[in-house]
């Protein structure tokens, strides 16, 4: 296998003035010279006859053996399914017209004659008649047929000897060969040093890392790019040829329940706020946010699940305290409000009447240990913060002389040890908590207003469902003194905890930070799965119960003070204040949280932990659209997937988070294997949009100095503003050198940038006429305007809006699908043999991609002159048997063709993204490995 490789090689980068003893890399590259030029397909004739008679042999005759059954199962005997796929392969890499690795080399007439014949047969073979009664039976017949074995071994044949004819000699006389001979002599030295064991074998092993060597010494021509994989795609390169071979057979139908998950919600809380300047004592510090947010110091930290459920995949790991990165709270913090008009039009909820500015947000930060995995969100912590943040000397009197702050000051909180706490758990209470207070939105306005993601209040549609407030039994009761604005809350618990109480008597949280410039404090969940809905739906009923449980038992409620929300905050600011004391109880934390976590579970106990990354990522989706008109929602996927630096900004930090993570699904099947981060805190900004690689990095404008780093970016970063909705291409945008090629840089930059503009307009369109096509078509002479009649055309196109996301990934899985198709029938793969004995592959390989013929293949199929075998027909199974990307099956409109867009591939094949997907792809569909 070593030595055939070096024979590979020297086909893949010979020229048409190869010359005899020459290194075939001395040539002059980029020259217009036809006696220059690559032989572009001098390898497919080795390619095909190592995959007729190493592959389709073999599983031709396993087919035939099947078919001699005297019911043969066609929908499910994996052999016919492989049958199928082995003659897709052999058309589709070697012997297609136009595009197939055989149809540029320059063959003898018997070699082409046995060409047409297979090819004449193999149409026939997948063309049954009309009437046919049973087609599977019909090619399957045809393809082990005595005609087709006798013309596939004899275009072996052929090939082999028009290798031995026309292209081993000048291999003999080539670097190649002298390397490869240098090789063997190395081996025949350690032979001679004693290495008795290898004597036995009678095809000399070339020394270990001779392919290495080889890859080393051999520059690559013009025309032909190598990829380096990650490991993980090395690793399941093998497993997906079975997969693929297996792709089109039935499912198999799920016998057992999907058993629930032990825990569907955060693994981890954390209380953290301003330093109070008391009872330091083993507290962790963290960093200082910025000057006007005080010294933020992590208070207590609690485990909320101990395991998961073994037999669920998604589970993952637990996560633990020793995970958490110092700098999560730079993660979870939300800045100070800033003042600007319309505030309380847009969402009422987010400044109580005691004065208190409340965000809930989601977020997500790096893993420290995480496992190396490529995918751009497994090796994050997901998690949800509920903030709050009073500015100091703020007078909240509301318009009858009441002072909400005052008020909630003198008040008495105790919590209270319930025997019968599991009871209460599940008790449903006679009057469930109102969603909406009297100036709050519907409920149907705040399931479905995306724009007020940070809202403290916004409630999950899993949580409501369209059918109401799920009942709650909440611990809180509150006592009035007669004549008085005193009273007391009491707060039922699990567990008794009297040095909790004993601090809560003394001097209140709220107390202790008056005269620091502001206080913050806040509540994290956290996870190292994405179950975002189901901690958001814990902190928001948190927040929900404590905020309204005064007006609830009061008789009066005031809405006309700041806000006009008629929450107070102030009970459960210094309930969460109490753990800053070291010598609380442990428990105290998860004791306060345990009824909203057992609220936030029940819709997610009877699922698998996927349906809530699924639910959360179907919301981002809608909050993509929303947030993007369709031409920069294009330009932004482009540039994404031509692996370029990008800064998304927003004053609405959950947005960040949402939008990154729906670009990764129309990124799919490709990966963004470089850095990614949705939230990017303040003191870490300045830095990373230095970064040399590509990046994805979210970066809230109303942090502090946000706004100044946003408007002086470097020049290679393209900044997209989810405020405005609008995207600022980067000013060097491919400014690479690997575009060049002897072409003068900034004509290059200038032409990629234009082709970038001018594809993203033209698929902005495609995207709009799909999502808004009443907008979007408006000049069509079949659009009319709806009348007081199209009320079903409305109910439609609502619908329609409701499938947004949907759409969105089909069209961009379609237009990615088809810039995929034929690499991986453009590709060798090259990777050391290490025994004869027991054949294995290195964990070290390489993908070489022959651009030449894959830009051949694109001009083709822009052309609409590209022939695939199979077009939407399919045999032996229900549904088409492999899958779309990568091949080069049915027609398509998104086809691409070189004259407009060259820049824009060449580019595409420059990033690790289509390096993986090569690594990873079944290498049966290679021309050789």
């Amino acid at each position: 296998r070593n030595q055939l490789q070096y024979m590979m090689m020297h086909m893949i980068c010979q020229f048409d003035a190869d010359i005899s003893g020459e290194n075939p890399n001395s040539v002059v590259h980029g020259t217009t010279s036809e006696a220059n030029k690559r032989l572009m397909g001098s390898a497919g004739g080795v390619g095909c006859y190592i995959f007729i008679e190493r592959d389709l042999k073999m599983i031709t005759s396993e087919a035939l053996e099947a078919l001699k059954a005297d019911k043969p199962e066609f929908e499910k005997d994996l052999k016919f399914t492989a049958l199928i796929q082995a003659f897709e392969n052999l058309w589709e890499v070697f012997i297609a017209p136009g595009g197939g690795a055989l149809d540029t080399l320059s063959s003898s007439s018997e070699t082409e004659e046995s060409l047409d014949a297979v090819r004449r047969l193999l149409v026939q073979a997948v063309s049954p008649p009309p009437d046919t009664a049973d087609r599977n039976q019909f090619v399957a017949e045809r393809l082990v047929h005595a005609d087709m074995m006798g013309a596939l071994v004899r275009l072996s044949e052929n090939l082999l000897f028009d290798y031995a004819m026309n292209i081993y000699p000048k291999y003999r006389g080539n670097k190649f060969h002298e390397w490869m001979s240098g090789e063997v002599g190395k081996y025949s030295r350690q032979l001679e040093k004693g290495e008795e064991e290898k004597k036995e074998e009678t095809i000399p092993l070339l020394p270990e890392g001779c392919i290495k060597r080889l890859m080393r010494r051999t520059e690559l021509p013009m025309g032909v790019s190598s990829h380096k994989p990650l490991l993980t795609a090395i690793d399941s390169a093998t497993s997906a040829t079975k997969d693929d071979q297996s792709s089109g057979t039935q499912e198999v139908e799920q016998t057992a329940e999907v058993s629930p998950p032990a825990n569907p919600n955060a693994d981890l809380a954390i209380v953290f706020g301003t330093d109070d300047g008391l009872d330091v004592a083993e507290r962790i510090s963290t960093l200082a946010m910025s000057e006007n947010m005080g010294n933020i110091r992590r208070f207590a930290c609690a485990a909320l699940s101990d395991e998961y459920d073994s037999e669920d995949e998604d589970a993952g790991n637990v996560l633990t305290e020793d995970c958490l990165p110092a700098t999560l709270e730079s993660y979870a913090i939300v800045p100070p409000f800033r003042e600007r008009p319309f505030n309380n039009m847009m969402d009422s909820s987010r400044i109580s009447n005691d004065g208190w500015e409340v965000s809930l947000v989601n977020f997500m930060i790096p893993n420290v240990n995480n496992d190396g995995s490529s995918h751009m969100d497994d090796s994050s912590i997901y998690g949800v913060s509920l903030i709050f943040h009073r500015p100091e000397e703020v007078d909240y009197t509301s318009s009858d002389g009441k002072n909400e702050a005052k008020i909630s000051e003198a008040s008495t909180t105790e919590v209270v040890y319930s025997e019968d706490f599991e009871s209460l758990l599940d008790k449903a209470a006679t009057t469930p908590i109102p969603l909406a207070t009297k100036k709050d939105d519907s409920v149907e306005g705040q399931t479905r207003d995306l724009s007020r993601d940070d809202s403290p209040y916004l409630q999950t549609s899993a949580a409501i469902d369209g059918k109401g407030q799920r009942p709650f039994a909440s611990p809180i009761s509150v006592e009035f003194e007669s004549d008085s604005n005193k009273h007391s809350q009491k707060i039922s618990v699990s567990s008794k905890l009297p040095e909790f109480n004993n601090r809560l008597k003394d001097k209140k949280w709220t107390e202790k930070v008056k005269g620091l410039g502001g206080a913050t404090i806040g509540v994290a969940l956290v996870s190292s799965r994405n179950v975002i809905p189901a901690m958001r739906e814990t902190l928001s009923q948190l927040f929900n119960d404590y905020s309204t449980a005064i007006s609830r038992h009061s008789d009066e409620q005031d809405t006309t003070s700041r806000g006009g929300s008629g929450r107070t905050c102030g009970m459960l600011v210094d309930l969460l204040g109490n753990l800053a004391h070291h010598n609380v109880e442990k428990v105290s934390l998860y004791c306060m949280l345990e009824p909203y976590i057992n609220y936030g579970n029940i819709p997610w106990l009877a699922s698998p932990l996927s349906q809530q990354k699924t639910d959360f990522q179907s919301t981002a989706g809608a909050q993509l659209i929303q947030t993007l008109p369709p031409v920069p929602l294009a330009l932004l996927f482009i540039t994404m997937l031509l692996e370029q630096k990008v800064v998304l900004s927003s004053s609405r930090r959950s947005i960040l988070l949402s939008v990154t993570n729906a670009l990764g699904q129309l990124l799919k099947p490709l990966e963004w294997s470089h850095l990614f981060v949705p939230l990017v805190p303040a003191a870490l900004a300045t830095d990373l949009v230095q970064y040399p690689a590509p990046f994805i990095l979210g970066i809230p404008s109303e942090d502090q100095g946000s706004m100044e780093l946003l408007s002086s970016l470097p020049k290679g970063v393209t900044l997209v503003d989810l405020d405005v909705g609008r995207v600022i291409l980067a000013s060097s945008f491919g400014d690479s050198d690997s575009l060049e090629g002897g072409r003068d840089k900034g004509s290059v930059a200038g032409a990629l940038r234009s082709q970038v503009l001018y594809l993203a307009e033209a698929l902005g369109g495609v995207f709009g006429a799909h999502l808004n096509g009443e907008g979007w078509c408006c000049d069509s002479p079949l659009a009319v305007l709806p009348g007081p009649s199209a009320e079903q055309q409305r109910s439609r196109e609502a619908a329609r809006n409701e499938q947004g996301f949907e759409t969105l990934q089909r069209i961009c899985g379609d237009f990615i699908a088809e810039l995929l198709a034929g690499s991986t029938s453009c590709c060798f793969r090259i990777e050391e043999q290490t025994s004869v004995k027991e054949p294995s592959r290195s964990k070290e390989c390489t993908i070489l991609l022959d651009e030449d013929r894959f830009f051949h293949i694109k001009n083709l199929r822009a052309q609409d002159r590209y022939m695939p075998l199979l077009l939407d027909d399919h045999f032996f199974s229900p549904e088409p048997l492999t899958s779309k990307h990568g091949r080069l099956r049915s027609k398509t409109n998104m086809a691409l063709s070189l004259d407009g867009f060259d820049l824009v591939l060449e580019l595409f094949l420059r990033g690790q993204s289509i390096s993986t997907f090569m690594s990873s792809r079944p290498i049966n569909q290679m021309v050789y490995n």
